[in-house]
């Protein structure tokens, strides 16, 4: 138990140890493969039962270019999506990005409050922004002198918010989690408690992306590795023990 006079001194001690490093459309093999492949699927699988609703989590989203492109990716997958699926809804004008009767939630989580705000502001600098190509600058962005400011229309399909992933109180209902590059800091047996965790965050046959050069071997069974174009991804497997 944190005393009222350690917390400020334990937040300072978390900010220094965490490393922010993040970008825009960070390892494009496994985005591609979360939207091309694993996106349609969940889709296509949520449609038929009638589910109208994702939720992503991005668990260590540091600044937010994560989540940010999360976001940008299920809008344009849905799009694409429903121009070869309609539905009889009628759509609302001015065009919304998320087409109805879809809701798309993506939680966005980190232990550095610095960071967590620089995210919610979703200001970018010309060097931030490099990996953004300009069609995508102009849908989702706006150019504010020599910073680019995140739509406020993008910006409301992601919640940000505080989470301590050594904690038991995660986010729940989850059908893709993304923990990319936050394993590492952690031991063997914390790692197992997280994965542990995470398959009970998920879905069934729920989604979990972990950094390119981490792995659940040796830490997890009750995880299915697919593997496609120099990508991976862990399906949870329903029923593990």
């Amino acid at each position: 138990m944190t005393s009222r006079e350690g917390k400020p001194e334990l937040s300072a001690l978390l900010e220094n140890l965490t490393v922010n490093e993040t970008s825009f459309f960070r390892v494009k093999p496994q985005l591609e493969m979360f939207q091309k492949s694993i996106l349609e699927e969940v889709l296509h699988r949520k449609q038929e039962r009638r589910d109208w609703t994702l939720r992503i989590w991005s668990a260590g989203c540091s600044t937010g270019q994560e989540p940010y492109t999360l976001a940008i990716m299920v809008c344009d997958a849905l799009a694409y999506y429903y121009l070869r699926n309609p539905l009889p809804f009628d759509m609302p004008v001015p065009k919304p990005l998320i087409p109805p009767p879809w809701k798309v939630e993506i939680l966005a989580s980190d232990i550095s409050f610095s960071a967590l705000l620089t995210a919610g502001q979703g200001v970018y600098t010309d060097a931030q922004m490099e990996p953004v190509d300009y069609t995508t600058r102009l849908r989702y962005f706006e150019k504010s002198a020599d910073k680019y400011v995140v739509k406020q229309s993008l910006k409301n399909l992601i919640q940000f918010d505080f989470h301590n992933l050594k904690t038991e109180f995660l986010p729940q209902r989850n059908d893709i989690i993304f923990c990319r590059n936050v394993m590492i800091y952690f031991d063997e047996a914390e790692q197992k408690r997280l994965v542990e965790k995470f398959y009970r965050c998920l879905n069934q046959e729920g989604y979990l992306f972990v950094g390119h050069a981490e792995s659940l071997f040796g830490v997890s069974t009750k995880f299915h590795m697919i593997h496609r174009n120099s990508a991976t991804v862990y399906q949870r497997i329903e029923g593990a023990q």
